[in-house]
């Protein structure tokens, strides 16, 4: 899977919205190269009036960018109590942060 790179720079957010499975049992989870660089907070879960059992749950996050460097940032949905359950790759974002 092919990351194209995203130029922010120190002091910058960028925002996102992920669907994913949580009415299944499922959660969103990230992982950091370089957790040095970036901080991640969920913003909020966006209600639908017509969600059904099974229907993806959508999310809203929040990248800040707070050091020069690079990072890349893996969002994946699991369940978090299967130590054996796979990842199920969301999101991929590969960051060059500069002041």
């Amino acid at each position: 899977m092919k990351t194209d790179e995203i130029i922010k720079h120190v002091g910058e957010t960028f925002e996102l919205v992920l669907k994913n499975h949580g009415s299944s049992g499922l959660s969103i989870q990230w992982e950091l190269s370089n957790e040095a660089v970036a901080t991640i907070e969920r913003l909020e879960n966006i209600s639908s009036i017509n969600l059904q059992a099974g229907s993806p749950i959508e999310s809203k996050y929040c990248i800040r960018f707070i050091k020069e460097g690079e990072v890349v940032i893996h969002f994946y949905e699991t369940r978090v109590w299967e130590d054996d359950f796979p990842k199920r790759t969301l999101e991929r974002f590969k960051f060059r942060v500069d002041s």
